[in-house]
Parts: C-alpha cells; sequence; structure tokens
C-alpha cells in the first residue's frame, strides 16, 4: 500500500533533521575536533602535525554583586552553536567587606564596593581545527549541576596565529545584569606532533576537561612556550610546545 502523504512527509522532515547531526559525526570521526578525539584515533599517525591553542585564564577582579559565590570560568573556542569547551576549578570569591559607618543609620555608606580580587590560574588547551572559527567566548559560571552563567564576553580573534594578552571585561547577565568583571588572559598558538602533545600533557599532569584539557599556570604559561627556528619542519610561524 501507498504511504500516506502525511506519513511521508514526517519522514522528510525526521530526515532533514537528522541529517545535519549525521554529517557531523561522520565529519567529527574523519577529522576529530578535539584533544581527546586525535589522541584516540587510530587514522592519525602519531608524527602527524599538528596545531595546539593556549588559552591561560589569569586572575580578574569581579563585580561586588558575586562576592561569596563559588565560581568558575568557562572559555568556549569557535562561534556560537559549534565550539569546544574547557572549564577552570572553581574559586570562592571573597566576601566585600561593608564600608566603615554603613551600621550607622542615616549614615551614607563610604563608597561603593570595590571589585573582588580572585585567581583562576589555568591554562587551556584546544586542537585547531578548520572546523573552528578562532573566536573566543569567554563565561563565569556558578558552581554546581545547573551551570548558571553570571557575566559573560565574546572576544573575535583576527588571526590565530596571534599573541595576545589582554584584560577581557564581562558584563553581568540575568540577575547580575549591569554588573561588570575584569578577567586578564593571553592566548598563544603553537605547533606540534601527536606523540609529542601526549608526552607534553602527561609531563605537565594536563586532565580532559570537557572538549579540552586544563592545567595550572605553572605546569604551562606564556614563557614555557618557546620558539625553535632549528627545526626547519616546525618552521611555519607557530611557537614549539615545550615543558622547559
Amino acid at each position: 500500500a501507498a504511504m500516506e502523504p502525511v506519513t511521508i512527509i514526517a519522514s522528510a522532515c525526521f530526515v532533514a533533521l537528522l541529517a545535519p547531526k549525521l554529517e557531523r559525526e561522520r565529519r567529527r570521526k574523519q577529522f576529530p575536533a578535539t584533544i581527546a578525539d586525535l589522541l584516540a584515533s587510530s587514522h592519525i599517525v602519531d608524527d602527524a602535525s599538528l596545531m595546539v591553542v593556549a588559552i591561560n585564564i589569569r586572575h580578574a577582579t569581579l563585580a561586588p554583586a558575586l562576592a561569596g559565590k563559588h565560581l568558575k570560568a568557562r572559555v568556549k573556542y569557535g562561534r556560537c552553536g559549534d565550539s569546544v569547551r574547557c572549564d577552570s576549578g572553581v574559586v570562592e570569591v571573597p566576601t566585600s567587606s561593608r564600608p566603615a559607618g554603613a551600621r550607622f543609620v542615616g549614615r551614607k555608606p563610604g563608597g561603593e564596593p570595590a571589585p573582588l580580587p580572585v585567581d583562576f590560574n589555568t591554562t587551556c588547551l584546544f586542537l585547531v581545527h578548520s572546523r573552528l572559527k578562532p573566536q573566543i567566548r569567554l563565561r563565569l559560571v556558578k558552581a554546581g549541576p545547573l551551570g548558571q552563567i553570571v557575566a559573560k564576553a565574546d572576544i573575535p580573534v583576527a588571526s590565530i596565529l596571534e599573541n595576545l594578552q589582554m584584560d577581557v571585561l564581562l558584563d553581568g547577565v540575568g540577575a547580575y545584569s549591569g554588573s561588570h568583571s575584569l578577567v586578564s588572559i593571553a592566548l598563544q598558538t603553537f605547533c606540534t606532533q601527536k606523540a609529542d602533545l601526549k608526552d607534553c600533557l602527561r609531563t605537565l599532569g594536563a586532565r580532559q576537561q570537557m572538549d579540552g584539557f586544563s592545567m595550572g599556570l605553572s605546569g604551562l604559561d606564556m614563557g614555557s612556550i618557546t620558539g625553535d627556528n632549528s627545526d626547519d619542519d616546525h618552521d611555519d610561524g607557530g611557537a614549539q610546545l615545550s615543558t622547559a
């Protein structure tokens, strides 16, 4: 018996919705977009050249409205809807002290609450992939299962080969709308090979975190990534991965 027109339309819609997902999964397996997938892939040889971007999340001064909160910084690399992400460890924002004289009725506080300093001290590593556009999106997220976003900023990057150090202004969202926080970050891209990357991650004690790998800044910072012009095989504008 012939299929009903409604059934045909429904089937066509289902295929149309499913096809992009299947295509993304096929591309993910063929061209790994994460470090973990690349290291696990038997199709990528150990001496394959690749590029990794290191995003250092350093110190921050957070809005007074975030006092006492347990937060983590979330880095997203890529455009909205097609990105990879990695979280820092959880930090406890110090509680702001009340201005002197605030306890006296009718007396104005001595001034506005000061921004609150915290150190995230985390490096997030991502695989540079042609599918992922060079855009960094930074979020401050409450610790816990819900992961509520309290502040965010989008950072366009002209070239992934451009080394950057900057202070990023994050705008509060939701209940924290109107507040502002400042986070210091640094970005550097370096060249390596699959086998060397695997050894370096192990040496530095990096651990898989969501779609990337993370470690403390003491393990890998801007000073420990050094260029090496003596090796012509890597002389392509990137830095070499080093634990020195």
